[in-house]
């Protein structure tokens, strides 16, 4: 496969999930909550639905650069922390969500799919492959943390205003008690900091050997 080709393909792909990721992440702001999940709070207080624009934000900036090349590489701190936001809801919607849920057949919709399964990992491989060539430090994990920290903290806002907590896992008479609500934001930070250091390293590894992610 020629050079050309290989650039032209990587444009394709980032079109096609930029306004893939747009269609399913915006359109759902014309219409009503599904009653069936008792989503009853403004979509943008959830976390999918911000990371996912994150996520969309992000591709739509990798494409435009594709166009305009003197445009500044996306540095690599910003990079992570987006693949890593996004990384923490697929695994959380897959392992804690879905399960607490009792596996709802609307869980399985294509748009719930592709934000939880599909944009995760077309992610990943726009960190590989779309990040400015520098090593990510210690600090990047770090100052990737204030924004699930801030979410938290504005779950007890919207609690306050709305009656109701975005997730199941936030609500402490459905997890038996503030302690286990506070135990369970430990955990989910604890793996925001495990998935931070794990692409640390898998980005550090792309560095040092060209041949350790497959570049279209």
């Amino acid at each position: 496969m020629g050079k050309n080709t290989k650039q032209n393909l990587k444009t394709t792909i980032l079109a096609i999930l930029f306004l893939a990721t747009a269609y399913f992440v915006f359109t759902p702001f014309l219409k009503s909550p599904e009653s069936h999940l008792e989503i009853t709070l403004p979509r943008i207080f959830f976390y999918t639905i911000q990371t996912n624009i994150f996520v969309c934000v992000w591709f739509f900036y990798l494409l435009l650069k594709r166009f305009i090349r003197k445009l500044p590489e996306v540095h690599q701190g910003i990079s992570m922390a987006i693949t890593l936001y996004i990384s923490v809801t697929c695994f959380v919607y897959w392992v804690v969500l879905v399960p607490m849920l009792k596996a709802d057949p609307f869980l399985f919709s294509f748009s719930n799919i592709w934000m939880h399964a599909i944009t995760p990992l077309f992610s990943f491989w726009c960190f590989m492959n779309f990040t400015r060539r520098k090593p990510i430090i210690t600090i990047n994990i770090i100052l990737a943390m204030i924004y699930p920290i801030l979410y938290f903290l504005s779950a007890l806002r919207i609690y306050a205003i709305y009656g109701k907590y975005p997730y199941p896992f936030l609500n402490p008479e459905i997890m038996g008690g503030i302690f286990l609500v506070i135990l369970t934001c430990i955990l989910v930070l604890a793996l925001f900091i495990l998935f931070g250091w794990a692409l640390k390293k898998a980005y550090d590894k792309r560095l040092h050997n060209a041949e350790f992610f497959l570049r279209l």
